[in-house]
């Protein structure tokens, strides 16, 4: 079933940029990154609202995640304790990780997560119900799509390999993963974009089986930038960032 026409998320427009939106799986707490137009630093933000239904509150800067160098690809598990993200602060992008008791509570010190970290810089993390871990090799032009799968969360990260199936000559990026493993949203400017970054599905029977050949989200599409995806556990909500009203903004589509 598509996605009904994205709605601009009318109150989380600044001048700022605003993308990379992440929430809670209650769709109550919603955190980004927003940076000024033409600067690369970019710092995390929180918002919140009392109902699905209702307004979001102007966001805040969270400062425990946030530092001088540049923070990006959010991810924020399922049950809203952990937060995976994409720092420059050791000199490199390098991803994060950082928990909290509750969500009344701010968020622990970020701790690297060294088993991914390489010559190379990385970004997007995104953790789903397999221990699938899919991130982009940021350094690199084009950008692919990997993933590193351990066997429990006690384990370390093994080191991530390409997704094969889905690499390309195209500059991909900003993988969200469903919660089971089998649909995997990503932005990509392969050919059959709209125009430049477009946001992509593909999917697979097992997780043991690779993702099929990728199917552009012509609903959500256009001829500006569509990047950062997120979607909800059950598959019927979607966040993204795109630049059609001229500043990079957040939208909402749902089906």
């Amino acid at each position: 079933m598509p996605f009904g026409a994205p709605v601009l998320v009318s109150e989380l427009v600044d001048v700022q940029q605003s993308s990379n939106p992440t929430l809670a799986a209650d769709e109550l707490e919603l955190f980004l990154v927003r940076r000024p137009t033409g600067n690369n630093a970019g710092d995390i933000y929180q918002t919140k609202r009392a109902a699905t239904t209702a307004t979001w509150d102007p966001p805040v800067l969270v400062n425990e995640l946030s530092s001088a160098a540049d923070e990006s690809g959010l991810f924020l598990s399922r049950d809203a304790l952990t937060m995976w993200f994409a720092s420059a602060r050791a000199g490199g992008h390098d991803i994060y990780t950082a928990t909290r008791p509750d969500r009344s509570q701010p968020f622990a010190a970020p701790v690297m997560v060294s088993n991914l970290s390489s010559l190379s810089e990385e970004s997007s993390p995104a953790v789903d119900a397999a221990q699938l871990y899919y991130l982009e090799n940021f350094g690199a032009v084009p950008r692919d799509l990997r993933a590193s799968r351990r066997a429990s969360t006690a384990d370390p990260w093994p080191v991530p390999a390409p997704i094969t199936e889905l690499s390309n000559p195209a500059d991909d990026s900003g993988p969200a993963p469903s919660p089971d493993a089998l649909t995997l949203y990503f932005t990509s400017d392969r050919t059959g974009t709209q125009g430049g970054q477009d946001l992509w599905v593909s999917t697979r029977p097992t997780i043991l089986d690779p993702f099929g050949a990728p199917i552009a989200l012509v609903e959500l599409n256009s001829a500006a930038a569509e990047i950062t995806p997120w979607i909800s556990p059950d598959g019927r909500v979607i966040y993204f960032a795109s630049d059609r009203s001229g500043v990079v903004s957040i939208y909402r589509a749902s089906r």
